[in-house]
């Protein structure tokens, strides 16, 4: 979620929190409606507004353009209940978001197993430190962008969908 620090100066921190969870959840609700086959992925939240979504099978391409009709079904003026006695309801206006998409051929995977020792542990942390620095990347150039993998300059570049 971009500029959660402005929506805590504009709200506060149980806003922020509730609309990670919002997120979460419209992530959980859209899985449907962008994989409509019978496909393989796993959500996962990992830390405060931090998702995760692992996709088997797919390829690069594949993946890039369901990152980004996953970014367009998320983004825009999101409601939240408060939990306050009147249940009033605040809308957080032109929500955006950055992305990163990770790919790994089945070789890479194997390598970075063999690498280390077949540690998953240490693997996975690999994997979540390199979609962190995309993130990053990402939040570096404001907000509102996809940083996906680019396997001809063997580096994370913003993605703009054709």
């Amino acid at each position: 979620i971009d500029y959660q620090d402005f929506i805590v100066r504009d709200y506060d921190e149980d806003t922020l929190k509730s609309l990670q969870k919002i997120i979460g959840q419209r992530i959980k609700d859209q899985l449907p409606a962008l994989f409509i086959r019978d496909v393989d992925i796993t959500l996962y939240h990992i830390y405060a507004g931090r998702f995760y979504l692992f996709l088997r099978n797919f390829s690069l391409e594949q993946s890039k353009r369901n990152a980004s009709r996953l970014k367009d079904a998320l983004e825009g003026d999101i409601a939240i209940k408060l939990p306050d006695l009147r249940g009033r309801t605040i809308i957080i206006p032109n929500v955006s978001l950055h992305l990163a998409v990770g790919w790994y051929s089945y070789e890479k995977l194997f390598e970075l197993f063999e690498f280390e020792e077949y540690r998953v542990v240490d693997v996975s942390a690999r994997l979540y430190q390199t979609l962190d620095s995309a993130l990053k990347s990402g939040m570096d150039k404001g907000g509102n962008v996809i940083y996906a993998w680019d396997t001809e300059t063997t580096t994370f570049t913003p993605y703009i969908p054709k």
